[in-house]
């Protein structure tokens, strides 16, 4: 019976130490400008991955921050957190993206960019594009374009048809039909990117 939960409690160790040691070493290659996609959950995250047709609903990205590369991330406001806080938002793996045209200069002036023009910016609860408020791959783009790494990647028309009734209660201005705007599933698809998991 001993040696029964003696190994049971072995092997449990080894799979979640194998496991962590896995999720470790997916993401310690992190640079400046990296790109994390998330499939979250919850019912609103859905109809964004219904709409945009892919599998990722939130989007964040690597900066530096007093020496210590955080995420990114536009969710209530725009801040930045721990790499590990942040991959807990979703049991799901995150895609790890790396822009293709990103240099040493660039990656500094993102991270000034950062801190200067868009830390502290409210949450864009309208997904509206020419405000001064961002949701989370739109802040994402807009923090990417400021350092001309993307040519691919564009802004483009919204469609929220296929899940009209929900977006007409959730957004409290009208729903954004038709106004520019993009998606974490527009980062996954777009030549801007190499994937790196």
């Amino acid at each position: 019976m001993f040696l029964l939960k003696f190994l049971r409690n072995i092997t449990l160790s080894i799979i979640v130490f194998g496991c962590l040691n896995i999720v470790a070493r997916d993401y310690q290659d992190l640079q400046v400008g990296d790109v994390l996609l998330l499939d979250l959950d919850c019912y609103s995250c859905q109809r964004i991955e219904d709409e945009t047709f892919g599998p990722y609903s939130h989007s964040g990205i690597v900066v530096e921050v007093n020496g210590e590369l955080v995420i990114a991330q536009a969710l209530s406001t725009v801040h930045h957190l721990r790499v590990s806080a942040f991959l807990k938002f979703s049991p799901k793996k995150a895609l790890h993206l790396r822009p293709k045209k990103m240099t040493n200069s660039k990656q500094k002036n993102l991270s000034h960019n950062y801190m200067n023009k868009f830390y502290g910016a409210e949450f864009d609860h309208d997904f509206l594009w020419d405000n001064d408020s961002f949701y989370c791959s739109e802040f994402l783009f807009k923090l990417l374009d400021s350092v001309n790494v993307l040519s691919d990647l564009k802004a483009l028309p919204m469609n929220f048809e296929r899940n009209y009734d929900f977006w007409n209660i959730y957004f409290d201005h009208g729903v954004p039909q038709g106004e520019i705007g993009i998606s974490p599933n527009d980062f996954y698809r777009s030549s801007d990117f190499e994937i790196l998991n």
